[in-house]
């Protein structure tokens, strides 16, 4: 399985390289490459103009990038700067704005607002969220859908599918040992 990685802000760039190289360290049947995307495009211009990504616009964007570069059947993740909006009709409430979302095989992970977390080192979550929405994607998660109540973990225990309402609940799926709580001693 292939999985494309774009983005149309210069300043993610760098990162690209970096999450490749960490995600094809490990030998299985799951390979990631960065490819172009440009910004002298409609889709360009699309992007240009959002402040915020909704999924549908996720969908467009990705389905021109992958038209444009020939790849079909494939998964992308699109690395962005905005914002993405809270798929509807879901009812969980607490965040207006997702760090990441899919459909079907497209994929987008804000890149913003991961260095405390990660200690100056956000291509650590960028590829994180990456590997979470593959997973979930693959799993058949519902993410327009009252159903996913049934498939996250509201509270954070450290799994890849706690909700997390803010990033510094999901430092808990970077490092879960933190979160355990230690057995009580007499």
């Amino acid at each position: 399985m292939k999985v494309y990685l774009t983005t149309l802000d210069s300043a993610t760039r760098d990162d690209l390289g970096i999450i490749e190289e960490m995600l094809n360290k490990d030998n299985g049947p799951i390979k990631f490459k960065v490819i172009p995307s440009n910004l002298k495009t409609e889709y360009g211009e699309r992007y240009r103009e959002s402040k915020k990504l909704s999924l549908e616009d996720i969908s467009k964007i990705n389905l021109e990038v992958k038209q444009e570069n020939n790849i079909y059947g494939d998964y992308l993740v699109l690395v962005t700067n905005k914002n993405i909006e809270k798929p509807k009709p879901i009812t969980i409430h607490g965040k207006e704005s997702w760090y990441s979302v899919f459909a079907f095989k497209d994929i987008a992970v804000n890149s913003t607002g991961w260095n405390e977390i990660t200690e100056q080192r956000s291509y650590l979550a960028v590829a994180h969220q990456i590997v979470e929405n593959i997973f979930q994607s693959l799993c058949h998660m519902n993410l327009n859908s009252n159903e996913l109540l049934a498939d996250v973990h509201l509270q954070s225990k450290g799994c890849i599918n706690d909700y997390c309402k803010n990033k510094n609940e999901i430092h808990a799926k970077y490092y879960p040992d933190l979160f355990v709580k230690p057995a009580r001693t007499r």
